[in-house]
């Protein structure tokens, strides 16, 4: 099927521009996967619109392919070096006021992926996951 590319403005108001080109590139999947795919892209865009290029403007270059039954999608952004998997994942079973602030999205998003890596390559960030999205 190819890879496919799209460039947006890294902000929250293109996760719907993305996310429908997202659908629309992987037609086929069941319900459950397309809404888990959902909720992965928009974890991991929202973050990169909101904290990568610290209120500045920025692109976010976003690469999606499907592979058999697989979708393997990438981010790619010039903004501050992060790597969300650094940090560890939230205890989903504590009490909320016992949780600290952020990190529940990446949790989200391995768990709902069967691999999520990030790289930095020339000064840029790379986020990358692949997802069975057919049977």
């Amino acid at each position: 099927m190819g890879e496919h590319e799209i460039t947006v403005p890294a902000s929250v108001e293109e996760l719907d521009r993305l996310q429908a080109w997202a659908e629309e590139k992987t037609g086929g999947c069941s319900d459950a996967a397309r809404s888990q795919l959902a909720v992965v892209i928009e974890e991991l865009f929202v973050n990169i619109a909101r904290y990568a290029y610290a209120g500045e403007t920025g692109e976010v270059v976003a690469r999606l392919a499907v592979r058999g039954a697989d979708v393997v999608m990438s981010f790619e952004d010039q903004g501050a070096a992060f790597n969300p998997l650094d940090y560890p994942a939230p205890d989903p079973n504590a009490a909320l006021e016992e949780r600290g602030i952020g990190g529940l999205g990446i949790y989200l998003a391995r768990a709902m992926t069967d691999r999520l890596s990030y790289q930095r390559i020339n000064g840029k960030n790379h986020l990358s996951f692949s997802k069975r999205i057919k049977p």
